[in-house]
């Protein structure tokens, strides 16, 4: 009988490795093309890799392996966007790490090419601002049914209000194709197996986060979720005044956050 190698990184040597890492580079035309493409293949693996597993050691959690991996958000070096929540930042240690967000925007071509901006330029002036990262999923990756766009925001817990701000700005400013209410609400992705917690007994969690933020909350059914056929998880819908969704959206990746600490 043949003995399989089961495929992990030891398996390879370093040579090895960079033999593919050149490989991906020379067939990408840049590193920054060869990344984006070999997580793309990890988002598929994995829906909810990005949200989980990447932000553990940035939020608490003792895991010296994954710490040495991860790359530390840039500093930000401008801030002109005004935070409309900035006053409600709670600013402990667990607002400095690092987390992915991940959020819908409606798939109409003009506006997602005008927030990706000129050569990722509009991108790179909310990661200038915010010291957030922002990257929006693949056109070409997507069912063509697919309504919406994934977008995922890495960086830190208390910096996401204020990329999501500098985000629907760039989204308000090419939104001629799209229903005139198609922005007035904010679709935000969690992981499915975290869903229940941030519901809680008797709906108490979520019903604080409507309480102190003011917005509206709606989750997607399990059931509804998987009739899309294609998921990072289950989205919740925010609606109200856009201070109430940003605030609604820090204070749900924050009990995430809380959430995954635990695990």
């Amino acid at each position: 009988m043949n003995t399989v190698n089961v495929l992990t990184p030891s398996v390879l040597s370093r040579k090895d490795k960079h033999a593919v890492a050149d490989f991906f580079i020379q067939n990408s035309e840049s590193a920054e093309n060869a990344i984006e493409f070999l997580e793309s293949i990890i988002e598929t693996i994995d829906p909810n890799r990005l949200i989980r597993k990447r932000d553990l050691s940035q939020i608490g959690v003792n895991d010296s392996s994954n710490k040495a991996k991860i790359a530390k958000p840039i500093e930000a070096t401008e801030f002109s966007v005004t935070d409309l929540i900035a006053d409600l930042i709670v600013g402990d240690s667990l607002d400095d790490g690092t987390i992915t967000s991940l959020i819908q925007i409606p798939n109409e071509i003009g506006m997602c090419s005008h927030v990706i901006g000129k050569q990722g330029s509009g991108v790179a002036d909310i990661r200038t601002r915010t010291g957030v990262r922002v990257r929006l999923e693949r056109a070409e990756t997507l069912p063509t049914q697919m309504q919406d766009r994934s977008v995922f925001m890495i960086g830190k817990l208390s910096s996401m209000a204020a990329s999501y701000q500098l985000l629907l700005k760039r989204m308000e400013e090419k939104a001629d194709n799209i229903p005139a209410n198609a922005l007035d609400a904010l679709k935000a992705v969690v992981p499915n197996e975290l869903v229940s917690k941030l519901i809680g007994k008797s709906g108490n969690v979520i019903k604080r986060i409507q309480s102190e933020s003011g917005a509206r909350t709606v989750f997607q059914t399990e059931e509804e979720m998987i009739q899309t056929t294609y998921f990072y998880g289950r989205t919740v819908t925010i609606t109200g005044t856009v201070r109430q969704r940003c605030h609604a959206l820090y204070l749900i990746y924050r009990q995430v956050c809380l959430l995954l600490t635990k695990m």
